[in-house]
């Protein structure tokens, strides 16, 4: 009797032991899966951008990263170089007002973490968008002429891009996207064309459009001229 008393005492104490060591494992693993939980990732950056412009975003995490994929998910933004690092540039359209990019990384382990980040269309101070567009014929005479155009908008203009249009036979063969455009007449067309041109300006991403009758002159001769008409 007293031999299985000290063999009781003996086994139990061995068995709170062995259910010690497999408890403090078992910690150990779910620390373990815990932390890979736990990964942190982040995109760092300009948060704000402007229409027609470049932004550079990186991707940081705090584990070993082997591969980074970037996708738009909103917007008028398009991806220049990067793709498949942690360091991407981007391209703002020119219609650009605001949009998202989400971003994952695999890394050591196969563990995989994501951030999404925003980006909005940066505020311009003391902006004063147009409200009228000056435009004014500065050469050209006679049907067949090359006519030149230029394009004053009346307010504060940061930047912008500005989109011609011939009418009645008129083309637009230099200078299209700026100020001062060419133009060339028809040498069939009589009295007139018609020249339109459209502001859009960063100032708020305003639109402005106006248009001018180019009138050919009277003393044109034959080859070129418009005649009478009657």
């Amino acid at each position: 009797m007293k031999n299985i008393k000290l063999w009781i005492l003996i086994c139990v104490p061995l068995v709170f032991s062995c259910s010690k060591e497999e408890f403090s494992l078992n910690e150990e693993v779910f620390d373990a899966e815990n932390k890979a939980l736990q990964t942190e990732c982040n995109v760092k950056g300009n948060s704000c951008g402007n229409p027609g412009g470049t932004l550079v975003l990186t991707y940081d995490s705090d584990f070993g990263v082997n591969d980074v994929n970037w996708s738009i998910q909103s917007g008028n933004i398009s991806i220049i170089s990067g793709q498949g690092t942690n360091r991407v540039t981007l391209r703002l359209g020119s219609n650009f007002s605001g949009g998202s990019v989400f971003v994952i990384g695999s890394g050591n382990g196969g563990i995989v973490c994501s951030d999404s980040y925003s980006l909005t269309r940066c505020v311009s101070t003391g902006c004063t968008p147009p409200i009228a567009i000056d435009l004014r014929q500065t050469s050209g005479s006679c049907p067949g002429d090359v006519f030149t155009f230029n394009a004053n908008p009346n307010g504060s203009v940061d930047s912008g891009s500005y989109n011609w249009e011939g009418f009645h036979g008129s083309q637009v063969i230099s200078g299209q996207g700026t100020s001062t455009v060419r133009v060339q007449s028809s040498s069939s067309s009589t009295f007139s064309f018609l020249i339109k041109v459209t502001h859009v300006n960063s100032c708020e991403n305003t639109s402005i459009s106006t248009s001018t009758l180019a009138q050919f002159d009277w003393d044109c001769d034959d080859n070129g001229g418009p005649g009478l008409g009657f």
